[in-house]
């Protein structure tokens, strides 16, 4: 499946996605682990608050992963933009 940057923030970059055991589309949150080692509090922080909430109107929590050099946090796509959707 090829991943297509859609977004990148401070720290971090997203990807979208598709889960190849579902077909649903997916948000991939790219994580630098040399980036976690200076704010580690901020994306645990970020973590405990995502894995907790279940609301139709907020995007659904999958799966957070690690690789040597990244972590991935795993989260449903949200169809267009937060400013689309505002307007």
């Amino acid at each position: 499946v090829r991943h297509q940057l859609i977004g990148k923030g401070t720290f971090s970059k997203v990807y979208s996605g598709t889960n190849k055991k579902t077909g649903k589309s997916i948000a991939i949150k790219k994580i630098s682990i040399k980036f976690m080692n200076n704010h580690k509090k901020r994306i645990i922080d970020e973590l405990e608050i995502i894995r907790k909430l279940k609301h139709i109107n907020i995007i659904e929590f999958y799966d957070v992963c690690r690789s040597k050099n990244n972590i991935y946090i795993i989260t449903e796509l949200c169809d267009g933009t937060l400013n689309s959707i505002i307007n």
